[in-house]
């Protein structure tokens, strides 16, 4: 697991600074300025790595109506003067002093640890629906809510997918399945036609080259990139579509300028280690000491894993875009210290079940 984290980021580093150097020597006369805040980043998620892996997870079940509350006034302080960021017409960001950072990243982790709490004290009722899926669909509607009125569309999404599969994981009935289909179709369907600028995306993700410099730009110039880099790439640095042609190059769509400078081998090699991560969470989850630790790494693997697959489907031109990230990799420092902490919360989960079968081999012995 840490391996894997590790090579992810590592990709990250090299990628941001490939995807930025254009921009950052454009916007701040500095080539090295988003790779010296990215270096930054990864020390500041190494940190918060180390404390997810010193503190034993149950501790979390134990503080969950706190995180949970933590994460909703987060959330809130989006929309306070003196503590928000509005950045193209969205508030998403809180100003905490020297640092920028997006609470969402926190309210998944904390909506995700609720749930799994949840579950496990819920277990012999998980198949009523208002003992079983009422609570968890309010608790969750309730950080959508707040989500979207930002907006978050994508960050939303996340939140009620990984909840779907979480339920799922828990021991949801057929029927229950179902009206989670149901509910998330439903969602999906209102917030697209609640919003003109959605329903631009969904124009654009049909048909892009009915707007090619307006809605559609994006998502060709990302397509264009994955068709420049062809089997093997351009090399290293030689990205042609990072020099002021795809928007959010080093942030969101950076795996369009993997593929471009290291070619369709190079972007299954990324998804490769990404489909490894989500294998090797779900191993961790299987021989977990106890049902929460099941379920909570059943849930950020999840997390990850989900985030990252939508990433590339939208660069890919697969899904509309989502403004997600890829997970380690893409630029941005409250997602990667937030994953970071996931990781570690994952690692400390794997030495606790590890803990508990040599001390059930000792006691047999």
């Amino acid at each position: 697991m840490l391996g894997i984290v590790l090579a992810l980021i590592s990709v990250g580093v090299v990628f941001v600074f490939s995807a930025s150097v254009w921009w950052a020597q454009a916007d701040r006369g500095d080539p090295y300025f988003y790779l010296r805040r990215e270096v930054l980043y990864v020390l500041i998620g190494l940190t918060f790595m180390t404390l997810g892996w010193a503190v034993d997870y149950r501790r979390l079940a134990v503080y969950r109506k706190w995180i949970f509350g933590l994460a909703v006034f987060g959330m809130m302080a989006t929309f306070m003067p003196g503590l928000r960021v509005e950045l193209n017409n969205a508030n998403r960001w809180i100003d905490i002093g020297m640092v920028t950072v997006q609470p969402i990243e926190f309210a998944k982790i904390a909506v995700i640890v609720y749930m799994a709490s949840f579950f496990v004290r819920r277990q012999d009722r998980i198949q009523e629906f208002w003992r079983g899926l009422f609570p968890p669909l309010v608790v969750m509607g309730f950080m959508v809510a707040i989500a979207m009125r930002q907006p978050d569309f994508g960050g939303a999404m996340i939140m009620v997918a990984v909840t779907a599969l979480l339920f799922v994981i828990a021991g949801a009935s057929l029927v229950q399945m179902f009206a989670l289909l149901a509910i998330a179709t439903s969602f999906a369907t209102v917030a697209v036609g609640w919003a003109g600028y959605r329903q631009d995306r969904l124009t654009a993700f049909l048909n892009p080259e009915a707007d090619p410099l307006g809605s559609g730009y994006q998502l060709l110039q990302s397509l264009y990139a994955f068709g420049h880099g062809g089997l093997s790439g351009v090399g290293l640095g030689e990205s042609v579509q990072k020099a002021f042609y795809l928007p959010e190059s080093f942030s969101d769509f950076i795996l369009a300028i993997v593929g471009e400078e290291l070619g369709l081998i190079g972007t299954l090699v990324l998804l490769g280690l990404l489909a490894l991560f989500f294998v090797r969470g779900m191993v961790i989850a299987r021989y977990a000491r106890d049902e929460f630790g099941y379920l909570l790494a059943s849930g950020l693997t999840l997390l990850i894993t989900v985030e990252g697959a939508i990433n590339a489907a939208v660069v890919m031109g697969a899904l509309p875009t989502k403004g997600l990230t890829f997970p380690f990799v893409s630029y941005g420092g409250s997602s990667l210290m937030m994953s970071c902490f996931l990781v570690g919360v994952l690692l400390n989960i794997y030495r606790q079940g590890e803990l508990a079968r040599r001390n059930r081999a000792v006691a047999g012995a």
